[in-house]
């Protein structure tokens, strides 16, 4: 109890002097943490996840104190104030006017943000009615201040008053909270030392940056976070620029239309398509069947996680050459630039804007000035609840019969949660409990119940991308699909989702395994028999999707500098190169066991 005492009294001292301050840099600072707390209820873990933050909330601001306590300079204290309310009041009128918080976004947009812009911003919102709300709650935290502040010498005879049974008490609680947020601080290292956006996607996944952390932690990850995605934004604008200045030729077709379809959480072994038992792809089977589908085998995404894999599928870069996205064009860009209509319906545009890993690829796909030099229609910020309805959205526009046409789709696909993704008909509602076969020990009926709700998602996938090749069918048609990773729906652990964790063959087979096929028109196999013959060929032959750009330049029939046929797959001079996943993985070695 002693030691507890002493311990107390040194750890208190800053806390007893300045404890008005304290408590207000807490509240600035904590409130975040609480918000989301409530937000998340009842969800499962909310606690937990609210008392690890809170803890770092409480390191800080004891920092904070001890840095005030130990200088005794008015001015410091007045400037810790003016900067956390300040944010804090920032953070509020985010929350109240646009559902946000502090994020690179934010800082992105403000930064984009020219004089007219602001004025008509401040106008609309600033003096608008949140931004007067979140006025008067400063207000209230400004009051509270003060009063705290004049009273200071009171609340520390009181603290001191306190008994040595509760003095132990508190001792063990703020040690507890201090030395796991000092702990949890550690975070903070990565923002230090000036990380890729890849690295921050990395921290901000592992770290839940999005949601129930301090504003401290939220202001850095936003300042890092933005300075990483200009930069890589600025280089891959000026890249796009560039492509302008290049020479690129068509092939003589001038009436085809490529599309592009990009699902989601797609996992190749719950596809018939790959011998599932399930038949979740009769449509496409019968397009395989016709002789228009073909299928390929051997297929990895470099990543399973979806900004990554767009970023390197929509460029040209080659990971396995160690090359950046950023410094190479995007497909979409060198389509256009060659004379291509590019068409780009984007049903996650609007999905988990908070996140880091939204905002990493739409502050890409839509900047705009690669908006202009990529795309001539994009979708708008409507939501839509499924994918039929983004694709039925797209042919509903009366367009003009034109020329070359690129089409791009980004689905939802098999996206968590399944059972949101397909209409609850009885056309999609085929599978059920009773029909999975997965026994493996840990399997309960609760899991096989949202295993074949997957499996009905797959089964309405089935459907949307069959509905797109019902449209092109009498056109000169290619399309291209995969999936940008897959996932796991307890196949062969209790594990739903894409943990990586512990590394194995499973994990690689049903995370970075995809389904890759390309289906082509009546027409377009007329005209294009040498293609079709490369197609067949090409079945089996290994490939890492981040080299797609290549082979969709070539069904294109562009030639340009930046097309390079050793990663083409249709290419007679293809070489598959060693297939790194995740950065470091070595696939082959992994997945089968080969040096």
């Amino acid at each position: 109890m002693t030691i507890l005492n002493k311990f107390f009294e040194k750890v208190a001292t800053p806390l007893y002097k300045e404890f008005p301050f304290f408590f207000i840099v807490l509240t600035l600072i904590g409130y975040p943490i609480i918000v989301d707390f409530l937000a998340n209820l009842p969800a499962v873990g909310s606690v937990v996840k609210m008392s690890r933050y809170l803890g770092m909330a409480i390191f800080i601001a004891y920092l904070f104190t001890v840095i005030v306590y130990c200088s005794q300079v008015k001015i410091v204290k007045m400037a810790f104030y003016t900067i956390l309310s300040s944010l804090a009041l920032t953070d509020i009128f985010l929350r109240l006017a646009f559902g946000q918080q502090i994020s690179p976004v934010i800082l992105l947009l403000l930064g984009e943000t020219n004089s007219n812009e602001s004025t008509e911003f401040i106008n609309t919102f600033v003096l608008g009615e949140d931004g007067f709300l979140a006025a008067a709650i400063l207000t209230i935290v400004v009051a509270a201040t003060i009063v705290l502040e004049k009273n200071r010498d009171g609340l520390e005879r009181r603290l001191k008053t306190w008994g040595k049974p509760t003095k132990a008490i508190t001792a063990l609680f703020l040690a507890y909270f201090l030395i796991a947020g000092a702990w949890k601080a550690r975070i903070y290292y990565t923002l230090l030392t000036s990380p890729t956006r890849m690295q921050l996607e990395e921290w901000a996944t592992s770290n839940k940056s999005g949601t129930c952390t301090d504003l401290v932690t939220c202001t850095s990850y936003a300042l890092t976070g933005a300075k990483a995605l200009a930069n890589d934004i600025q280089i891959a604008k000026q890249t796009a620029l560039n492509v302008c200045k290049s020479h690129a030729t068509i092939a003589e077709d001038s009436t085809l239309t490529v599309v592009y379809v990009l699902g989601e959480s797609f996992i190749k072994y719950h596809s018939s398509l790959y011998g599932y038992y399930n038949k979740t792809n009769p449509r496409l089977e019968k397009e395989q069947k016709d002789g228009n589908l073909f299928v390929f085998n051997d297929v990895v995404t470099p990543y399973n996680r979806t900004s990554f894999t767009m970023k390197n599928t929509f460029s040209c870069n080659s990971l396995s050459n160690r090359e950046c996205w950023a410094y190479y064009p995007l497909f979409p860009t060198i389509f256009k630039q060659a004379g291509y209509d590019v068409y780009f319906w984007d049903i996650q545009k609007t999905m988990d804007t908070k996140e880091m890993y939204s905002i990493s690829i739409n502050s890409l796909l839509y900047d705009r000035k690669i908006q202009r030099l990529s795309y001539s229609e994009l979708s708008s910020c409507k939501p839509f609840a499924y994918d039929g309805q983004l694709v039925a959205d797209f042919f509903s526009k009366p367009r003009a019969a034109k020329g070359r046409n690129l089409v791009m789709f980004h689905l939802l696909g098999q996206h968590v949660d399944a059972d949101k993704r397909y209409p609850h008909t009885a056309e999609f509602t085929k599978f059920q409990a009773k029909d999975i076969r997965n026994n493996n020990d840990y399997i309960t009926e609760k899991m096989k119940s949202e295993i074949a709700h997957y499996d009905n998602a797959t089964l309405y996938n089935d459907y949307v991308v069959s509905e797109i090749i019902r449209h092109y069918k009498d056109k000169n048609c290619v399309l291209v699909y995969y999936s940008d990773h897959g996932e796991e729906i307890y196949d062969y652990r209790p594990s739903l989702g894409r943990k990586l964790k512990p590394m194995c063959s499973n994990l690689l087979k049903y995370q970075f395994d995809i389904p890759f096929m390309v289906w082509c028109s009546d027409t377009y196999k007329q005209r294009h028999p040498d293609i079709i013959r490369r197609l067949r060929a090409a079945a089996n032959k290994p490939l890492t999707i981040d080299h797609i750009a290549h082979t969709l330049l070539a069904l294109g029939g562009i030639r340009t500098p930046y097309y390079r046929k050793r990663f083409d797959i249709l290419n007679p001079s293809y070489q598959p190169g060693p297939r790194i996943v995740n950065d470091n993985i070595e696939y082959e070695k992994t997945r089968w066991g080969r040096q």
